[in-house]
């Protein structure tokens, strides 16, 4: 099976992709999340279905909003062409549909034939490859490794030994046979200790054996008797039973004697009451034979007296076709006068129209006249381009009218800015004045660079303030210490220490006095004094009149310089609607030439119309219109004409046929028109019903002979049935046909009784052997009575054995409760229980091992060594002859690899390239092999990126001999592409997929 074609709705970030004509060895390149494992994972959806929330699987649901699915087409060996399409439905699975080539369709069953029944597991475990079967290796040693690759070589994956291993483990946790840990170690440990106590504490209750040996007898004794009483009340009962159904028994007995006595009676069903019926039937038979044959009499004299003329009927069809055609004629004559009338009228209103148009040609000139589609369309384009001519017109002199009065309006605008601006010698002069004079901006922006200054030395002088004030309150706290410190000494009579306190304190009055001397005031008033006279200096200067007088100058020049401005503005746009006006001008040119070209063509068009010039140049199409008008009723008049000549022709032929037929057959030789067609039709109408007539009698009196014939044959029938009783019965007389019918009734009656009797018997459980038995029993009473008392007798004996029984049983009790004996028994019974159920859940393992070993078995010796000889031809040529057989390892599970000295090795002791190329070669035999008849593709996702690169050449080389199944080759490195073609490779990225030819 291959895939052509691949197209995604959606699925995970590849939305509405397609790619096509897939190649038998098709490579996907692409960096990380370009969607190659996306593709692989659509493959698997669309083939076996979307993965479950359940599943571990991811769903690739489409974020965008995109339609979930999409569809494969694929050439199947069996079915051909098929395509299989699943979309998100109403199961988690996708709804899924397959069409084939010949236009059958189907669902999930169809698919299921398509893949061979096999599943989702399967297909990935044996045709589809990725790395992590690789990494595993990696992370294997030993035993597992050859139980690794032995799996892989049965089902693809290591499901067959982790299955094995599994098995085991649930196995010895339960029960090993050297072991005291597992489940039944352990329980069999407690059973045998707890058996070998009861045992003692058994020996200690010497009477409890005897006790339970008497209890046993009793209870087959109770046994006994019950099954006596049993029999006995059982014998009772079918006794009552038969007292109940005797009477009905001995009846029975009675009615199947008589029944025999009688013997075989032959008589038909209600023969009795059938033959009466018959004969009953049979009598009104003959009077109405009787009626029937006068009635045929009658109607066959009456035939003779009706004759028809025949050869008025013969020519029926020409007489009808004659006077058929008087309505005809009539109608001729009325249409004859219409078309006259018309004729006329057309007349008139040609002539009006020629008079209109100034036409004096005759009507087959004025029809010659070329008035066909072009002419048509040159008249409606002339029409339309007069119109616009007019509208152009129009329009032209409306914005001449209007760009004239704006061009007028802006000169005088113009002339009136230049009238306000200023002479140009007294502009020069507030132009050398206002350069001499200080801008207001730059005085107001000196006078507040000079206030920040003052602000900023007045904020510093009030710091420095505080932080002298602060030293101050500092220094005068330390002297007041220092001093009761002089203070203190003094009184202690410490010189020295009097002494040093002075010292300090007269070294502190020092910084104090220096403080109170601040220089940092007397340099503050010398900076700020300049700063405030340079500040009045400019409030003056703003005061005073010379700086008004510059104000107003320069607002003059500022007027003035948004006056010329606006000239500036006015002459631009002055210059751009003297444009507008010659553009204006120009237009109107080209109008009058548009309207010279014009004038020609009206002339043109005016000869070939045959209409004056000066008519088609106002009213050119509707002098047309009524032109085509005139030809269309000229035409009209022709037909008119031509249809009046075939009237009268017609007319007169109708006239001279109805003639002729009334000579013929009313004697008449210039008959009145109409009295001859009433005439012929009164006649026609006569012989008709005579022939009607004539039929009717006919049909009736072949009715009669049907109506004869069939009750001769009823009649017959009946005299047959009649005869057919006599025969069933055997009789020969009538007398002797009633006598068997009272003896058949007579039986018929008994074997009723003899069924009823029956069924009453039917709800009797006695069987029919036991009533024969009991009609010899003189007397049922005084054998029930024996019964009876015979039941009370062992019933007393019973009560007295159960209590003996119950007295057992109490000391038995007694025993069991008197010491610990009870309750070991008690805990013996229950670990034989808990014991038997863990051994029912090893029995069960135990069993699914060993049918897993005889399945591996079989495969071992069935299917494997096919498979192995195809792995070693692709791991010798992997492997360049190096190692050239893989063997069944002979006492474990397993495979061992020889190489080309005849060294054997297992998995484990081999490289870890070569381990990877024994597994890679296990996995394409099983694929083209074990699995040959499923040709699906294989699907290989990175698998082989450790291998170096002489490693890596050979596998591709394995793969593109691989010719028995299609390959899809999903890969990230751009290394690998050196070993395919252009056209083998799709470029996938950002959700697209890209061919490179």
């Amino acid at each position: 099976m291959r895939l052509i074609d691949l197209h995604i709705y959606g699925f995970g970030r590849l939305e509405d992709v397609i790619i096509e004509n897939l190649t038998d060895f098709q490579v996907f390149y692409g960096e990380n999340e370009a969607g190659k494992s996306t593709i692989m994972a659509f493959i698997h959806a669309v083939l076996f279905g979307f993965p479950t929330k359940q599943q571990a699987e991811l769903r690739y649901e489409p974020k965008q909003g995109a339609k979930y699915g999409g569809k494969l087409r694929l050439s199947h060996p069996q079915y051909g062409i098929a395509v299989v399409e699943r979309v998100k439905g109403k199961a988690a699975v996708g709804d899924v549909t397959v069409t084939l080539e010949k236009g059958q369709s189907g669902g999930e069953e169809l698919l299921k034939d398509l893949l061979f029944e096999l599943d989702k597991d399967i297909f990935q475990a044996v045709f589809s490859f990725n790395l992590h079967g690789l990494q595993n290796i990696h992370q294997m040693k030993g035993e597992e490794l050859n139980q690794f690759l032995f799996s892989a070589g049965t089902l693809g994956t290591d499901r067959l030994a982790a299955a094995e291993l599994q098995l085991q483990k649930e196995l010895d946790y339960r029960f090993k046979t050297t072991g005291k840990k597992p489940v039944l170690n352990e329980k069999l440990q407690e059973v045998d200790l707890l058996n070998k106590e009861l045992k003692k504490k058994a020996a200690k209750n010497q009477s409890y054996q005897s006790l339970t040996g008497e209890k046993e007898d009793i209870e087959k004794e109770i046994a006994a008797l019950q099954k006596r009483i049993n029999q006995i009340r059982t014998r009772i009962e079918k006794l009552n039973e038969w007292k109940k159904v005797s009477a009905h028994v001995k009846e029975e007995k009675w009615l199947e004697q008589e029944l025999e006595e009688i013997g075989q009676v032959t008589f038909p069903a209600r023969g009795i009451e059938r033959y009466e019926q018959l004969n009953q039937l049979l009598k009104p038979y003959h009077a109405q034979l009787s009626s029937l044959n006068e009635r045929i009499n009658q109607v066959q004299q009456q035939l003779e007296s009706i004759e028809p003329d025949i050869d008025f009927l013969q020519n029926q069809a020409e007489i009808e076709v004659a006077v058929n055609q008087f309505p005809l004629y009539h109608q001729y004559s009325l249409q004859e006068k219409e078309l006259e009338a018309k004729l006329g009228e057309l007349e008139n209103k040609i002539g009006s129209i020629k008079e209109q148009l100034h036409l004096q040609q005759r009507d087959e000139a004025v029809a010659a006249i070329n008035t066909n589609l072009y002419i048509k369309d040159q008249v409606q384009k002339l029409d339309k381009k007069r119109i616009l001519l007019d509208q152009s017109k129009q329009e032209l002199e409306n914005h001449f009218a209007e760009e004239k009065r704006k061009l007028e309006e802006l000169e005088a605008a113009a002339e009136a800015a230049k009238a306000q601006l200023l002479p140009d010698a007294e502009r020069s002069s507030m132009e050398a004045e206002a350069a001499k004079a200080v801008d207001r901006d730059q005085v107001e922006a000196n006078i507040k660079a000079i206030r920040e200054k003052i602000a900023f030395y007045q904020a510093a002088n009030e710091r420095e303030k505080r932080q002298n004030q602060q030293k101050s309150l500092q220094y005068f706290i330390f002297g007041l210490m220092l001093f009761g410190l002089i203070v203190y000494s003094w009184s202690i009579q410490q010189t020295l220490l009097t002494l040093i306190g002075a010292f300090l304190l007269f070294v502190i009055a020092a910084f104090f006095v220096k403080g109170l001397k601040n220089k940092s005031l007397i340099v503050m008033g010398e900076t700020l004094g300049p700063l405030f006279a340079e500040e009045r200096k400019w409030q003056e200067y703003l005061a005073s009149s010379q700086y008004a007088n510059m104000t107003i100058v320069q607002e003059k020049l500022a007027m003035d310089n948004r006056r010329r401005e606006q000239l500036q503005i006015l002459r631009v746009k002055l210059e751009q609607q003297q444009h507008l006006f010659d553009k204006v001008v120009d237009q109107f040119e080209m109008w009058e030439s548009d309207a010279s070209a014009y004038g020609k063509e009206i002339e043109k068009i005016s000869l070939e119309l045959n209409i004056p010039k000066e008519l088609a140049k106002t009213q050119l199409v509707d002098a047309f219109q009524q032109l085509d008008q005139l030809k269309t009723m000229i035409r009209e008049k022709r037909q008119l004409q031509t249809q009046l000549e075939q009237l009268r022709e017609e007319r007169m032929t109708i006239w001279l046929r109805l003639g002729k037929t009334a000579a013929r057959y009313l004697g008449e030789k210039e008959p009145d028109i109409q009295k001859a067609v009433f005439l012929l039709r009164n006649k026609l109408n006569e012989e008709r019903e005579k022939v009607i007539l004539v039929k009717a009698k006919r049909d009736k009196l072949q009715e009669m002979e049907e109506n004869r014939g069939q009750l001769q044959q009823e009649k017959n029938h009946m005299q047959t049935e009649i005869d057919q009783l006599m025969a069933e019965a055997n009789a020969e007389t009538e007398t002797d046909f009633f006598v068997k019918g009272e003896w058949f009734t007579r039986k018929v009656k008994l074997e009723e009784r003899l069924t009823d009797v029956k069924q009453q018997l039917h709800y009797c459980f006695l069987s029919k052997l036991e009533r024969n038995s009991y009609l010899h029993i003189p007397n049922c009473e005084e054998i029930m009575e024996e019964h009876h008392l015979e039941a009370e007798r062992l019933q007393k004996t019973l009560l007295e054995k159960q209590e003996n029984l119950a007295a057992k049983r109490h000391e038995i009790q007694l025993l069991e409760e008197g010491g610990v004996y009870s309750e070991i028994l008690h805990q013996l019974k229950l670990k034989q229980t808990e014991l038997v159920e863990e051994v029912n859940e090893w029995a069960v393992y135990r069993i699914a091992q060993d049918i897993l070993l005889q399945t591996v078995e079989k495969y071992k010796s069935i299917h494997l060594p096919r498979m192995l000889t195809q792995a070693e031809t692709y791991l010798s040529f992997l492997t360049e002859g190096r190692y050239c057989k893989i063997l069944l390892h002979p006492k474990k599970t397993g495979f061992l690899v020889e190489r080309d000295d005849h060294i054997l090795f297992e998995a484990y002791e081999l490289s870890q390239a070569t381990m990877e190329q024994v597994y890679v070669s296990i996995r394409l035999a099983l694929s083209t092999t074990l699995f040959a008849k499923f040709p699906f593709p294989i699907l290989i996702d990175d698998s082989f990126v450790n291998f170096d690169g002489k490693r890596t050449q050979r596998i591709m080389e394995l793969l593109k001999n691989t010719k028995q199944n299609q390959i899809l080759f999903f890969t990230c490195h751009q290394h690998l592409l050196d070993y395919f073609s252009n056209p083998d490779t799709l470029f996938l990225q950002k959700g697209a997929v890209q061919r490179v030819c």
